[in-house]
């Protein structure tokens, strides 16, 4: 699943404004994959909240979201690779300090 720290996406922008020399479409996603799972376990974790996640079958999602269970049952790979190639730095490359600014405020 990708995500990104709000402050990582306002500086892919600004990064892109600067320097004109980017030229295509740019993936604005954390380098660091995680799945939906895993990323609401580290949520409940940072908030010190206790977490019930039942399992729900996979045509269950497909009757109540139809097409776009596809994307809640396989996810989606993004590569940031091309930005930090180009010379970009997350600020938040990792879901738990993500969380941590995010959360603990």
């Amino acid at each position: 699943m990708p995500w990104i720290h709000l402050k990582d996406i306002i500086g892919i922008y600004e990064f892109a404004l600067k320097n004109p020399q980017l030229k295509g479409a740019y993936n604005a996603a954390s380098p660091q994959h995680t799945t939906n799972e895993q990323f609401t376990e580290k949520i409940a974790e940072v908030l010190h909240k206790p977490l019930f996640m039942p399992n729900v079958p996979a045509f269950v999602l497909k009757i109540i979201f139809g097409e776009l269970s596809v994307a809640l049952l396989e996810g989606s790979r993004v590569d940031s690779q091309k930005i930090q190639n180009a010379g970009y730095r997350f600020q938040f490359p990792d879901l738990r300090d993500s969380l941590e600014d995010l959360l603990k405020k």
